[in-house]
């Protein structure tokens, strides 16, 4: 019997944020995915679904086997339902093959979560069209009275709620730092001397902040979506644990056609005070020799992953050293393809690639080994990947960064940096707070240690 997925457009015009205030807002269990780019119209999908914790050396065939569970009968259009997957930075401890004297440390504990979207609404920013979306059977089993249930109560909801305010009360939040600067700066140092004796060209040191403040999860994604916008944006609930992400890097896009594309990030620097500093600064990151170099790195290192399950003549560099543009920080962006070879998947795809080269360095599994030493405690989520399994086996993954991870009541922040032999240790300590600074001042923290 085929799976299909069923759609009804509601009455009203209406908003995301709407939306979730009138039938998302108490859920523990959630999805709120902006959508925005150059190739897709802006759109958001909200959604509930079945939370499952996936964990043990048999976590990415379980998986696989819910992936294809929730797969659909699809036509052309792009379904909001499927799979949103939160990977942890701990699954390296199954992708990658390490040394036989490597031991998992046991604080890798993180599982890797999934939740099954069996009903979701999605709303068009543009036209503020909203459509509830269903999977069921086909036409003759599904229950389409249930269905029309459904939309009535939320219908309903929408317009019983007054329109939420789009003001975010001004936090007053307190910063704890995992490490001093001082303490990365050994890190860095030890980088450094693992580089100078050969044993890795680049590695990616990172530290993480945590922050006390009021601003609950709904009201940070409110107010980044509004003043740093990015590809890849989401408040997900996840049970007891919250993620909000403004991500600007995509680990894994897996297309229909079986195109497999990665655009990973590595040069960073600060936007200027002024238009001409601006430039000064954007045209400083694509000329830096250092930078081009720990980008090119990284490229080569994700072409390596992509031939495990590509056909080797259609890996190719598509993009070299792109300057991309986010409202704190300029980036250097490559991108990388390939077409699966016959007899491989997207789980394939994600063993082979994850942990990302960018939040690694390269040799990559020498890398993990190494930063596991050196980092003060685990990187859980931070560092990760998250995004969608769709119903029609396509995927669409981001980079878990720029990501603040709500849980025992307090909020914990990942940043860092890739460090080569010709870094600069000022800089590299600046970088850190540079790509916390949105977040951190979204929660109200005014003084940065990192600068």
């Amino acid at each position: 019997m085929a799976i299909r997925a069923f759609r009804r457009e509601l009455s009203a015009p209406t908003t995301a944020e709407q939306v979730f205030h009138a039938v998302f807002s108490s859920d523990d269990c959630l999805v709120w995915v902006d959508v925005s780019g150059p190739s897709k119209p802006p759109h958001s999908v909200l959604g509930r679904g079945e939370l499952h914790e996936l964990s043990g050396p048999d976590a990415l065939e379980d998986l696989r086997r819910l992936w294809v569970a929730n797969a659909l009968e699809l036509g052309k259009e792009r379904v909001p339902l499927g799979l949103m997957v939160v990977l942890p930075y701990d699954l390296s401890a199954l992708t990658l093959q390490h040394p036989g004297e490597w031991r998992v440390p046991e604080d890798w504990d993180e599982p890797l979560r999934v939740v099954a979207l069996h009903q979701s609404i999605s709303v068009d920013w543009s036209s503020g069209v909203a459509t509830a979306w269903m999977r069921g059977d086909d036409e003759e089993d599904f229950d389409h009275e249930e269905f029309d249930h459904y939309v009535r109560r939320v219908e309903k909801a929408l317009a019983s709620r007054a329109t939420p305010t789009s003001d975010v009360p001004q936090p007053a939040g307190r910063a704890r730092w995992r490490d001093t600067p001082p303490a990365y700066r050994g890190m860095i140092a030890s980088a450094r001397e693992a580089i100078r004796d050969g044993e890795a060209y680049q590695l990616c040191v990172t530290t993480q902040v945590t922050v006390d403040s009021d601003l609950s999860d709904w009201q940070l994604h409110s107010l980044l979506r509004r003043v740093s916008p990015a590809p890849h944006q989401a408040l997900l609930r996840l049970g007891g644990v919250s993620m909000v992400s403004a991500s600007p890097e995509t680990f894994l896009h897996l297309d229909r056609d079986r195109t497999l594309t990665t655009r990973p990030i590595k040069g960073t620097r600060p936007r200027g005070e002024s238009e001409e500093d601006d430039q000064r600064l954007m045209t400083e990151l694509l000329q830096s020799e250092k930078e081009q170099a720990e980008n090119l790195m990284i490229v080569d290192l994700m072409r390596n992953d992509f031939l495990q399950v590509c056909a080797v003549d259609s890996v190719r560099v598509a993009g070299l050293f792109e300057v991309e543009t986010f409202s704190t920080v300029h980036q250097l962006v490559s991108t990388v393809t390939g077409v699966l070879d016959e007899g491989y998947d997207g789980i394939d795809a994600l063993r082979a690639c994850f942990p990302a080269g960018s939040m690694t360095g390269a040799p990559k599994s020498r890398a993990v080994r190494l930063l596991t030493e050196w980092e003060s405690g685990p990187r859980g989520i931070y560092s990760g990947a998250w995004g969608w399994l769709h119903p029609d086996l396509s995927m669409e993954l981001a980079m878990t960064i720029r990501t603040a991870i709500f849980a025992d009541g307090v909020v914990r922040i990942g940043t860092g940096g890739g460090i080569t032999w010709s870094s600069q240790v000022d800089e590299e300590i600046a970088e850190v707070g540079h790509k916390a600074k949105s977040l951190l001042e979204a929660l109200g923290v005014s003084t940065i240690a990192y600068s």
